[in-house]
């Protein structure tokens, strides 16, 4: 096992891809998708005229061309060849990696047309995360290694699927201010060195990070970016087997947040279609939201969420929150909530099993956006001397009424709206 420090030299080599048709029938469509690094992606196709595979190739060619022309990206940073056998796709600019899929559609009488893309140089250079050459001992990285982007990188570094190898650690250290990966290709890895073993990721870097983590113990948020339009400074998707990580190691699936600085934001499955499988969320400071799609595991459980400061948005289903700081709850059901200190916003539809409130919390259904009264039920409910509650236009169904916990009326603010009924009763 190896601390692998990538240095972002490796020399810049063209990729170049082949994509050859056969068994070629007239009608036969052939489709070459072609996607760069940044995610920006175009379908050429071409249905043949001739039963031959130089029919295909020239077709195919021609329409690259078109798009070239045209300025259509991906197809203005290639070159396309053809020699009656195949085309040929060369990068224009090396170390720019591009993805191709290819289709071929029956349209004649055998269904046995194909279009086969091979890699035939493949693309190098110090944004390329896996190429040997970013790294001292030209060693890439295998199972078990550690990868370190350290103070000083700032280059792009663009996604890639290394997930078939178990990494030990991922760290980004305080003072890289790279991109890597990006929304639509983000790096992922998988931090599962040895069952049962889970490993961490420690990020600390500024410049806009995507990261799809399969299996890992921590991974600890301590500087982000701004993010741009849509996206955060570290966008986190991912699943996890937290079969093994239950046992020995209790803080197995955690996301811990410490960004300290104002505006830095990290996105937990936050992105959309992004599905982030995590077991407890703890966040101390930063600006936080959380998607839809998070589930403590395998889609089927809520995860846990601890909040200590700054401002954590919500938009999944929560077993249980702890929270100082403030607290918005979009959308999905909340087992139990206690609330310390700061603002909780309710605004989600589904229902509050558990909630309680001391001192200094002001938990509010103000900006609840229900239709109507009463379409959000809250179970059960105790607040304490010195905090508040307001649901002014009685968002919420209270079905065992607030419990005044040691403390009178006058103790607490309490705004329910106009025309209600408070019946009293022993604890």
């Amino acid at each position: 096992m190896s601390e692998l420090i990538f240095r972002g030299q490796a020399a810049a080599v063209a990729q170049v891809n082949t994509e050859t048709p056969a068994n070629v029938e007239v009608g036969d469509i052939f489709t070459v998708r072609l996607t760069n690094a940044t995610g920006a992606t175009h379908l050429i196709t071409f249905t043949a005229t001739g039963a031959t595979v130089q029919n295909v190739v020239e077709g195919l060619k021609a329409a690259a061309v078109a798009a070239n022309s045209a300025g259509q990206a991906p197809w203005n940073a290639v070159t396309c060849t053809e020699d009656d056998t195949k085309m040929t796709i060369t990068a224009d600019t090396a170390g720019e990696p591009f993805y191709v899929v290819t289709t071929a559609t029956e349209g004649g009488v055998a269904d046995t047309q194909t279009l086969t893309d091979a890699n035939t140089t493949a693309c190098a250079g110090p944004k390329i995360i896996d190429d040997l050459n970013n790294y001292d001992g030209r060693v890439a990285p295998t199972t078990g290694d550690s990868i370190v982007i350290p103070a000083g990188i700032s280059a792009t570094i663009y996604g890639k699927d290394l997930s078939a190898i178990d990494l030990q650690g991922f760290t980004v250290e305080e003072g890289c201010t790279a991109d890597i990966g990006c929304a639509e290709r983000p790096l992922q890895i998988s931090l599962k060195e040895a069952e049962p073993a889970y490993w961490d990721a420690n990020l600390a870097g500024t410049g806009n990070i995507f990261l799809e983590v399969t299996n890992y113990g921590t991974i600890n948020v301590t500087k982000a970016g701004t993010g741009g339009a849509g996206t955060y400074g570290v966008n986190l998707s991912g699943t996890h087997d937290l079969d093994y990580g239950d046992g020995p190691n209790p803080n197995t699936g955690t996301i811990k947040i410490d960004c300290v600085a104002s505006g830095q934001k990290v996105g937990i499955g936050a992105l959309g279609g992004d599905d982030m499988e995590v077991s407890k969320i703890i966040v101390k400071q930063g600006t936080v939201v959380v998607g839809t799609d998070v589930t403590e595991d395998d889609n089927s459980t809520a995860p846990n969420l601890t909040i200590t400061g700054g401002i954590v948005t919500t938009y999944c289903p929560l077993a249980t929150v702890i929270k100082t700081g403030t607290w918005i709850h979009e959308s999905g059901a909340v087992g139990t909530f206690t609330g310390k200190g700061g603002r909780t916003e309710y605004n989600s539809s589904s229902a509050l099993t558990t909630g309680y409130i001391s001192a200094g919390e002001t938990f509010t259904l103000e900006n609840n956006p229900t239709d109507g009264e009463g379409n959000v039920t809250i179970s059960a409910f105790q607040a304490a001397k010195g905090s508040t509650i307001k649901d002014p236009d009685k968002k919420a169904v209270w079905s065992n009424g607030i419990d005044l916990y040691r403390c009178g009326i006058s103790d607490i603010t309490l705004d329910l709206g106009n025309h209600i009924t408070v019946t009293p009763s022993a604890l």
